[in-house]
C-alpha cells in the first residue's frame, strides 16, 4: 500500500487465489475467491485507491475467476471494458458485457464470474449519495431507492464511464497530490452523475433546483429585519423579501451561516428581550410572556421546523451577529 494522507493506495499481480483475495477484501468487501482457469502467463492485476470518501480501481484479469461476497454497505459501481462477468443473487442473474455500467445494491451478497475480464470501479458511500440527493433533488436520503441497476440511456452510460475514468486517473496518478478540495469535488460530482445515470426513486419526484447563492449581506440584512420587526407578525416570505432573495434560498443560508432557521431565530430573538424585560420588570408576567412567545411566522414552517423549537438552547440571535467571522464586513 502506497499514497499520500489523502490518499492511500493498493496493487497487486498475481496468480495466487489468497493474494487476489486480500486484494479484494482490502479495496471492496470481504470476499472468498476461487481460480477457475490459470494459464500459463495469466495474472491478476489491479490497482486502487481510496479516501475517506470516493475509491476507484482499475482490474486486469487474464485468468477466470469466481468471486463470493459478503454484502456491500457502500456502493460500488463497475463499468466492464473487456471480458465478460456474470452477477448472481440468488435465483437472479445478470451477465455483462464489454461496455457495460452497473452497481452492486447494498445489503446483498453476491457470486461474481469474471471471464478474461478488465474493469474500472467507482465506490462511494451510501450516506453520501443519500446526502446530494437530498441537496440536489429535493427527496429525503432515507427514501432514496435505485429501482435498476442498468443505466437509463447508453448516452448516460457512455458519460457515466468517462467519469469513472477521470476519477480512477485522478486518484491512481503516483505523479500528482490529490488535494481535499479536489477529493470533495470528485465525490460530489460522482454523486450527482450516479444519481442522473441510474434508474431511482430520486427520479420520480419533481425536480427542485438547489436555491442560489445568498451572500453574507443578504443575510445580515434578513437578520437585521428580524431584529427591527421581531414585535409584529413576521412571515419568511416578508423576510426573504426584505433580503432580496427567496424563502427557500433563506432557509437554506440561514442553515449555512447561523446553523438555524429563519423561524427559529425569530423566536431567540423574542425569547431574549422577554428575559430582559422581565429583568427590568418591564410589564406583567402575562405581558411578558406574550411578547417572548411572539406570533410566529404564519406561513412556510414546516413541521421539522415546529419540532426542533424544542431543541436545548443555541447561542442567541445578537451573539450571532458578531461571532461568525465569515459574515464581518463581506
Amino acid at each position: 500500500m502506497g499514497g499520500s494522507d489523502q490518499v492511500a493506495r493498493f496493487g497487486v499481480s498475481s496468480q495466487d487465489e489468497a493474494e487476489t483475495e486480500e486484494y479484494l477484501r482490502q479495496m471492496y468487501v470481504d470476499c472468498r475467491v476461487v481460480m477457475l482457469a490459470v494459464g500459463e502467463g495469466t495474472r491478476f492485476a489491479a490497482a486502487g485507491a481510496q479516501t475517506a470518501q470516493i475509491g476507484a480501481g482499475r482490474i486486469r484479469s487474464t485468468l477466470d475467476y469466481r468471486g463470493e461476497t459478503a454484502p456491500f454497505d457502500s456502493y460500488l459501481f463497475f463499468g466492464l471494458d473487456n471480458g465478460q462477468m456474470r452477477i448472481r443473487n440468488g435465483a437472479e442473474e445478470t451477465m455483462l458485457l464489454a461496455g457495460d455500467q452497473t452497481f452492486y445494491p447494498l445489503g446483498v451478497p453476491f457470486v461474481v464470474d469474471m471471464f478474461d475480464m478488465a474493469a474500472k470501479t467507482l465506490q462511494l458511500p451510501a450516506a453520501r449519495i443519500e446526502t446530494t440527493a437530498e441537496q440536489t433533488l429535493g427527496i429525503r436520503g432515507s427514501d432514496l431507492r435505485f429501482t435498476s441497476t442498468t443505466p437509463v440511456s447508453a448516452t448516460m452510460a457512455r458519460q457515466w464511464s468517462t467519469l469513472i475514468d477521470l476519477v480512477a486517473a485522478a486518484l491512481l496518478s503516483q505523479d500528482a497530490s490529490v488535494s481535499p478540495l479536489m477529493i470533495e469535488e470528485l465525490t460530489r460530482t460522482t454523486a450527482i452523475t450516479a444519481l442522473h445515470t441510474f434508474p431511482s426513486t430520486a427520479l420520480t419526484v419533481a425536480y427542485q433546483p438547489s436555491p442560489a447563492w445568498v451572500t453574507p449581506v443578504s443575510v445580515r440584512r434578513a437578520a437585521a429585519f428580524l431584529h427591527a420587526h421581531a414585535d409584529q407578525p413576521i412571515t419568511i416570505d416578508q423576510i426573504a423579501a426584505a433580503a432580496g432573495v427567496t424563502a427557500r434560498a433563506l432557509q437554506y443560508a440561514f442553515r449555512r451561516h447561523y446553523d438555524t432557521t429563519p423561524t427559529q431565530y425569530l423566536r431567540r430573538i423574542r425569547l431574549e428581550r422577554a428575559e430582559q424585560d422581565l429583568r427590568a420588570r418591564r410589564g406583567t408576567i402575562a405581558e411578558i410572556a406574550r411578547r417572548g412567545d411572539g406570533p410566529a411566522p404564519a406561513s412556510s414552517q414546516s413541521p421539522t421546523d415546529a419540532a426542533s423549537e424544542f431543541s436545548p438552547a443555541t447561542p442567541s440571535a445578537a451573539e450571532h451577529l458578531t461571532e461568525r467571522g465569515h459574515l464581518r464586513g463581506k
